[in-house]
């Protein structure tokens, strides 16, 4: 759903588009902080020998959250900014570059470890 308002425009995305995907993804994050910390406590109380492994689920859910919040204040940070819509959120303002790492492959090896540690938590509780 989310991912529609992504590609819908040849050129840079009203500000209305950017607005509404980043508070959907907002909404998104605090049902992910509720399912990261619920996951983590069952863990925790499935196999208390397996509790470090609970708590790298926990933190790695967290530090994914904080990357995907940063995100979406830079995204929504170049909109506010620039109410023309002259500058892409994702690809202009003065942290673009850091904004492509943090979608690209800063948030996919948080997210790989997040469920590879969640993976071997499951089988192992």
């Amino acid at each position: 759903m989310v991912g529609d308002l992504y590609f819908i425009y040849s050129g840079n995305p009203p500000t209305w588009d950017v607005l509404t995907r980043n508070l959907l993804n907002l909404v998104a994050m605090a049902a992910f902080f509720v399912f990261v910390t619920g996951l983590s406590s069952i863990l925790r109380n499935a196999d208390p020998a397996h509790d470090w492994l609970a708590s790298l689920v926990f933190g790695t859910g967290l530090i994914y959250a904080a990357i995907v919040l940063v995100k979406i204040s830079l995204e929504v940070g170049v909109v506010l900014g620039t109410p023309s819509g002259r500058l892409g959120p994702t690809t202009d303002g003065p942290l673009a570059h850091a904004n492509v790492l943090m979608h690209g492959s800063v948030a996919r090896l948080v997210t790989a470890l997040l469920l590879t540690a969640a993976r071997y938590a499951i089988l192992r509780a």
